[in-house]
């Protein structure tokens, strides 16, 4: 389903479910994220492989291929170009998960994101969950800010995101659907 829901810089932001073809754009704008958010966080080695972009593209086409009605993944396009996403669920019967929301670093501050966390609460409201839940790495000082202007918060809630090569701390974020 495509939905304009605002725009940047003149340009309508349209969210729509991805498609399998979207796999290698999801993939590119979750490691261009992630070596510019995580530089300091993640180890140099890993951010820097040259084969981070091509394995996660295999994972992601892995996983929208097998996705059950209980996953969903919707892209953001700005001028016909995929510059986000969002994948985004549920694991409890009243409570929503988001599971990732990037934006390619080229597009960082122009609403983007915002228009993807929206649509997913929209998306959590219209399920009648009570509450979402999302986990952000606890150093990611740019991403924690953002979800907090959202109206998300903190809950105390800590645990570890491992990898075989770094582990980092993560906190777990909610927020009410109603």
């Amino acid at each position: 389903m495509r939905m304009p829901l605002g725009s940047t810089d003149g340009e309508t932001v349209v969210i729509r479910t991805a498609r399998m073809s979207d796999a290698k754009a999801i993939a590119h704008i979750r490691v261009a994220a992630w070596r510019v958010a995580y530089r300091g966080l993640m180890p140099d080695s890993y951010l820097n492989r040259p084969d981070l972009e091509h394995m996660e593209a295999e994972q992601l086409r892995n996983r929208l291929h097998n996705i059950g009605d209980s996953a969903h993944v919707s892209v953001a396009e700005v001028g016909g170009q995929v510059v986000g996403y969002c994948a985004y669920g549920s694991a409890e019967p009243s409570r929503g998960d988001i599971y990732d929301l990037y934006v390619h670093p080229d597009s960082w501050h122009r609403g983007v994101g915002r228009h993807l966390l929206v649509t997913t609460t929209e998306h959590f409201k219209a399920e009648g969950f009570a509450e979402a839940t999302l986990f952000v790495f606890q150093g990611n000082s740019r991403a924690r800010k953002f979800y907090e202007q959202a109206g998300w918060n903190a809950d105390g809630y800590r645990t570890n995101y491992e990898r075989p090569e770094f582990t980092l701390p993560v906190l777990r974020y909610r927020t009410t659907c109603s």
